[in-house]
């Protein structure tokens, strides 16, 4: 019974396994850490594909509901994009007197760095740079799709734009029905 009024003395501290734990832990942590927060061109351009494909979607959409243009004057043909330098594209609208058919215009960017038939400017992000394209129109009412001022069908003629950056590359496609995708 003697051994029952000896106090056991209390230690204080880490052992050995806890302290390998926790640097184990950190180790982890960091590593996802270098990983996310590194270079990473791929993932730069799908979101650029991504996002230009959303901007396709919504100048194809203007064409589709024949969006009234403010201060344009006569009848509105269609909505296109054009490649001003390697990361600016331009929306462009094309007119028409009243009584004239839209068929018969061109669907090329009509005008110059000043034009008014410049509506809106997507700019790619993260040095990402568009290849050489030639413009893309929508015409309205239905959206038939124009690049190059030739109409897109599946099997001559198709649209696309090429995203580059640092040797890697992605083409968002934009078909004949009017789907857009990369």
């Amino acid at each position: 019974m003697i051994f029952l009024f000896f106090k056991r003395k209390k230690q204080s501290g880490f052992t050995l396994v806890e302290i390998l734990v926790v640097i184990a832990v950190i180790g982890i942590l960091a590593s996802m850490a270098l990983v996310n927060t590194g270079k990473n061109l791929d993932r730069d351009l799908r979101q650029e594909a991504e996002r230009l494909t959303t901007f396709l979607r919504d100048v194809q959409n203007r064409a589709l509901a024949v969006e009234n243009v403010s201060g344009a004057t006569g009848k509105i043909c269609g909505f296109g994009v054009h490649k001003n330098s390697d990361n600016e594209l331009w929306v462009y609208y094309i007119k028409t007197d009243l009584d004239n058919n839209c068929s018969s215009v061109s669907k090329n960017y009509p005008g110059g760095a000043e034009d008014p038939y410049k509506i809106d400017t997507f700019i790619f992000k993260n040095g990402v740079m568009a290849d050489d394209f030639s413009d893309l129109f929508f015409l309205s009412p239905y959206g038939e799709v124009y690049y190059n001022d030739e109409l897109v069908n599946d099997t001559n003629n198709q649209a696309s734009i090429t995203l580059k950056k640092e040797g890697l590359s992605v083409a968002v496609s934009i078909k004949e029905s009017g789907n857009i995708s990369f």
